[in-house]
């Protein structure tokens, strides 16, 4: 009866695990995700080390150093499947452990592999040390993975979790054989350990689903992320980082509800010194104008790059004699040379957009006013 569970139930973890690893074969063939490659070798290896316990039941060597081989390659191929799982979730909340540390923890499995072919006795001997083992490492990794606080983390986590659980009911359940308890020949203790691979699958592909789930959590961030800096670029001029015309509708019809001033500025003589100095020096000029312009105007004041040396600051709420002093400030910083930049002198319109008001008209108007400015420069 024991016999027959411990096939079926292991026959079961087999065909699971395979189906596992062609599914993640598939998977980082699609997504073409770096971080997928240690949970593929991680259940690869897991496979490795169900291939061993079958090879072993099957064969039962009676050969002290095949019995050695089996008892060392074992822990080595379970214990390396767990840690190639939380080095890959690890990877996917962007704190894949170093080089060196891996290789350092791939010598200490070494080490640890080669002490279980040397001292384990008996099967329930190494089934005690190797759950034990399990038990320990999946719980590290649960708390390893749940700590980095990244999307679907904590369903991994509580995966890992479970089935650092029934790794310690195994733990106990060998353990209980190999001390020789009272209670060690129940037959459910043995029914329970010839059968415990399907507990085992059952939790295998919790851990399955929860990586999954982990992967598009991180992958939607990213996204989301990746959507916001886009965002942020369609609406940003590239050369001085301020609001594109892209935006300039929008803001305007936000300053309608309450009203606004608008401000439409002009370089003056801009084609000059493009021509003159070339047009490295004219993108200097403007970076230094835009710089300008948010030195001088409030927080709360939208300034845009209109199109090319025209420039359009929205101020609510700003008072007249305010918005003048800030204009008169402007002039004052330009009008000296600075760094490669030579001085820079400007023309400005100011029209006032009320509640409700009509705000292409609003524009118009600061618009021909900056152009009255700059043909009557005495007027200023």
């Amino acid at each position: 009866m024991e016999m027959m569970l411990y096939r079926w139930s292991t026959s079961v973890q087999v065909v699971s695990d395979l189906m596992i690893a062609i599914f993640f074969f598939a998977l980082m063939r699609t997504m073409q995700r770096r971080e997928l490659r240690p949970w593929l070798f991680a259940w690869l290896s897991n496979l490795a080390a169900l291939a061993i316990t079958v090879a072993y039941w099957l064969i039962q060597p009676a050969s002290p150093l095949a019995l050695r081989l089996a008892s060392g390659a074992y822990p080595f191929t379970k214990t390396l499947f767990i840690m190639l799982l939380i080095v890959g979730a690890l990877g996917f909340a962007g704190q894949k452990p170093r080089l060196a540390l891996r290789r350092r923890l791939l010598l200490a499995l070494l080490v640890y592999a080669l002490m279980v072919a040397t001292f384990s006795t008996s099967i329930p001997n190494l089934g005690y040390v190797q759950s034990t083992a399990i038990c320990l490492a999946f719980a590290v990794g649960a708390w390893l993975v749940a700590r980095t606080c990244a999307p679907g983390a904590r369903w991994l986590a509580a995966a890992f979790a479970i089935r650092a659980t029934f790794a310690a009911f195994e733990a106990l359940a060998y353990g209980a054989q190999f001390y020789q308890a009272p209670w060690a020949s129940e037959p459910d203790v043995a029914n329970f350990l010839a059968s415990h691979s399907s507990f085992d699958t059952a939790a295998e592909w919790m851990i399955v689903l929860a990586s999954v789930l982990m992967m598009y959590g991180v992958i939607a961030a990213e996204l989301t992320a990746a959507q916001g800096r886009l965002q942020y670029l369609a609406e940003r001029d590239p050369l001085t980082g301020l609001i594109n015309r892209r935006s300039l509708l929008p803001l305007m019809r936000s300053a309608r509800e309450s009203g606004a001033t608008i401000l439409f500025f002009d370089l003056d003589d801009f084609k000059a010194i493009n021509d003159v100095r070339g047009h490295q020096a004219g993108d200097a000029c403007l970076k230094r104008f835009a710089l300008a312009l948010l030195a001088h105007f409030r927080p709360s004041d939208h300034v845009i790059r209109f199109a090319g040396d025209e420039f359009i600051v929205i101020a609510p709420g700003a008072h007249p004699a305010d918005l003048a002093a800030r204009i008169e400030n402007t002039r004052e910083q330009l009008a000296l040379p600075q760094d490669a930049t030579p001085a820079l002198h400007f023309s400005v319109g100011v029209s006032v957009l009320e509640a409700g008001g009509d705000t292409d008209q609003a524009l118009r108007q600061a618009d021909e006013a900056m152009y009255r400015e700059k043909r009557s420069p005495a007027l200023i």
